[in-house]
């Protein structure tokens, strides 16, 4: 298996604005973060892109990713598949599941005995948190 994960930033935003998953922005991140980094595999091996998202997985994302891994964007010039499968995963699940896989061909099937979905401690959230702290001698 060939794995990259990422953490789609950009979608920090979208959820924070109430917005739904854009189809080019998600092509071009593709294009510009993940799609060079990966060869057409062969038929031994399964290219994989694990994505961590900030907002729910809902219909929206569901279809924007799965048209992006059935597309030719997703594809060398002779239309060799670069991606097989992408897995999502959130912490913002309220209302729905908090991962989900994508599935181009037959062999990517091969990691759905696998792929169980993140566990409690992947569930775990560390965070920075500034605390103004006043030193004696130093200026405010």
């Amino acid at each position: 298996m060939n794995l990259e994960g990422k953490r789609l930033k950009s979608d920090n935003t979208r959820q924070a604005r109430g917005r739904e998953m854009s189809q080019h922005q998600f092509a071009q991140f593709c294009r510009e973060q993940i799609l060079r980094k990966f060869r057409p595999s062969r038929s031994d091996e399964v290219n994989v892109l694990g994505i961590s998202l900030f907002g729910e997985i809902d219909a929206n994302v569901q279809c924007i990713i799965s048209e992006w891994l059935l597309s030719n964007e997703n594809s060398e010039s002779d239309g060799a598949a670069l991606i097989d499968a992408v897995l999502l995963a959130t912490r913002e699940s309220r209302r729905r599941a908090s991962s989900d896989r994508q599935l181009r061909n037959e062999k990517a099937r091969l990691i759905k005995s696998h792929f169980r979905g993140p566990d409690t401690e992947d569930e775990s959230f560390f965070f920075v948190f500034d605390a103004p702290y006043h030193i004696p001698g130093f200026p405010v």
